[in-house]
């Protein structure tokens, strides 16, 4: 297998060939090569691309963190769409929904490419009665195409079928795949057909029907066992042959909202976030005009969902949309008090991750005074819970723990199964601020509650964000014995094993506990095995919770003097997958400059001082990380 196939492999999400051949290698650097590709294959892979022998041998390779769970399948008006790099053909997943605060292609893309899929998107609307207006092409895996440029026009007609297809409810029939570039309705010749077919053929996705523009199918095989080559001459022919006949049936929209929302709180199990932004996406451009309530909840809820898959800066977008719907006429009129304060929840939690901790609060205390003035008391525990977390995050440690008091407080006389989520911040508020024994005093209340009140089946996960919280309240206050016996727990170890959060939280504080008990190597190992202990569950803001365990690794080094070369390069990879964004980068960037310097500086003359020049860079950017959450 050449370079480029292995590329080429690992841009289609194609893992298989590359697990094989991992597994098969002769040399030591030969199989790490193929085994990191086969790492990045399997995280880039689009759902339904790897098999069960696939994830077998994965298995055996010691690629399991690169699998987790299988992937969201994709919405039913997703296409498959053939490409071609370095003219090797592949074949990916893409599918048309609502992102106005975005353009019309997301994806690398050159000039004729952008135009072609903003043409066949009106085209589609016009055909479905329906605006294209703040709709855009994606993909099922968009990192995937960091290292490809689309170019031509190829996309257009996939992008109609796409299209079409969500405005009319009819399903992209199973195992379709489709290029052609449009002419008005007419489907016109694309290039490199030949390797395209290749990327067909290659796929691990499966295909049954390769759609081609009429005036190319002659130049292409007869057949091609296991597929069906069909050329199309016009948009006619190819929504007859591209999507089933029967449309799905009429929404009701309050249904939609309501199962969406149940998702939409149950999204960091198994880390639903990536369908959930799908189906919510999808949701808001179906949504009528005339219910602005529904609106506002569903941007909320998408301005959640797109800040946990790491990117708070377009949550905040998506809120701005919100905000205008809100604080129209028909908003002023029809949006009640619940949706609105999801929505300051939501600005405040996305303000408080770019480092906006000002405005944070002001956004926590509106959302607080939302549901007070409703009566809601579904909404004012968790508004109070973000209150107290910007509060914790500003430095306000008596205004975070009167806030998690004041939500647990409403939780035990109202919802008292909610509660051990508040007791687990107003823990982690009083660790924080020094008060160990309050801390332990909610430990066991809220241990009390989750006995009485939680279904069997939340136990665990509950007990285990409680052992985390209050351990790291143990921990920092030199109680070592019993930070190692708080976490040695079956719920703790489930969590560190399967689960982000709060996996990455008791990882380092068991990691560091071990560290301090003498257990070095292990305790070391799980920080430093942080970012790759959850495959593509840890992504988003948790990947930044990951790389803070990394930054913790290497401080514990630095006072072992063990800082060697791979725990250095690990600290580099950390400090560049900081948060690129706003406030946050302005005010973490100098932090970690002033850690690279003083890293260069280590090993040279002067060493001891260099050391400590590098200790007290640390201890700063860990401070400046951990008050973004």
């Amino acid at each position: 297998m050449t370079p480029d196939e292995i590329d080429l492999h690992v841009l289609a999400g194609a893992a298989a060939p590359l697990l094989l051949a991992a597994r098969d290698a002769r040399g030591i650097a030969r199989r790490r090569y193929l085994l990191d590709a086969a790492e990045r294959a399997l995280r880039l892979a689009d759902p339904g691309a790897i098999d069960e022998p696939a994830r077998a041998v994965a298995a055996d390779l010691g690629l399991e963190g690169a699998l987790g769970k299988s992937p969201a399948p994709p919405p039913p008006h997703a296409v498959r769409v053939p490409f071609v790099s370095r003219g090797l053909g592949f074949v990916r997943t893409l599918f048309v929904t609502f992102r106005p605060w975005a353009r019309p292609l997301e994806l690398p893309a050159d000039g004729d490419a952008a135009a072609s899929v903003t043409g066949a998107l009106a085209l589609a609307a016009e055909k479905a009665a329906h605006t294209a207006e703040g709709h855009v092409l994606t993909a099922a895996q968009p990192d995937a195409f960091r290292a490809a440029r689309v170019e031509g026009t190829s996309l257009g007609a996939a992008a109609f079928v796409s299209a079409f297809s969500l405005w009319t409810r009819r399903p992209v029939r199973p195992g379709v795949v489709v290029t052609g570039a449009l002419d008005g309705e007419a489907i016109r010749s694309v290039g490199q057909l030949a390797a395209k077919l290749e990327g067909v053929q290659r796929t691990p996705l499966r295909v049954t029907t390769f759609l081609v523009p009429a005036h190319d199918r002659e130049a292409l095989p007869r057949a091609v066992e296991g597929v069906e080559i069909v050329g199309v001459a016009d948009v006619e022919t190819l929504v007859a042959q591209a999507l089933e006949d029967a449309p799905a049936p009429a929404p009701n929209h309050d249904e939609l909202v309501h199962d969406a929302l149940k998702r939409f709180r149950g999204g960091w199990r198994g880390w639903r976030w990536a369908g959930l932004r799908a189906e919510l996406e999808a949701l808001l451009g179906d949504l009528p005009g005339r219910r602005p309530d529904l609106l506002v909840q569903v941007h909320a809820m998408l301005a959640a969902v797109v800040r946990h898959l790491g990117d708070p800066k377009e949550s905040l977008e998506v809120l701005e949309r919100a905000r205008l719907i809100a604080e129209s006429d028909e908003g002023r009129e029809a949006v009640p008090d619940a949706p609105l304060a999801l929505f300051e929840r939501q600005r405040a939690m996305s303000l408080r991750q770019l480092g906006a901790f000002e405005p944070a609060g002001e956004a926590a205390e509106r959302a607080v005074a939302v549901a007070k003035r409703g009566r809601l008391r579904g909404e004012l525990i968790p508004s109070h819970g973000t209150a107290g977390l910007v509060a914790s995050s500003r430095g306000d440690l008596r205004e975070a723990i009167a806030h998690h008091r004041a939500a647990l407080s409403t939780a035990l006389r109202h919802t008292p199964p909610s509660a051990p989520r508040s007791s687990t911040y107003l823990i982690a508020a009083l660790g924080q601020a020094g008060d160990l024994e309050g801390a332990r005093a909610a430990y066991e209340d809220g241990r009390a509650q989750i006995a009485t009140h939680s279904r069997p089946s939340a136990r665990a996960s509950r007990e285990a964000w409680l052992r985390a919280a209050f351990a790291e309240a143990l921990r920092a206050h030199g109680e070592v014995s019993e930070c190692l016996d708080t976490l040695d727990d079956p719920s703790v170890r489930a969590a560190i094993d399967r689960h982000p959060l709060p996996g990455l939280l008791a990882r380092r504080t068991l990691g560091l506990a071990r560290v301090a008990r003498g257990d070095v190597d292990a305790g070391l190992a799980l920080l430093a095995g942080s970012p790759a202990a959850y495959g593509h569950l840890a992504a988003g803001h948790t990947a930044f919770v990951a790389q803070q365990n990394v930054l913790h690794e290497a401080r514990a080094r630095l006072r072992l003097g063990a800082l060697g070369e791979d725990a250095r390069a690990r600290l580099r990879f950390a400090l560049a997958a900081l948060p690129p964004y706003e406030a946050a980068a302005r005010w973490l960037q100098p932090k970690a400059a002033a850690v690279l310097g003083a890293l260069d500086d280590v090993g040279e003359p002067g060493g001891p001082d260099a050391e400590a020049a590098l200790a007290v860079a640390l201890d700063a950017l860990l401070g400046a990380c951990e008050r973004l959450g």
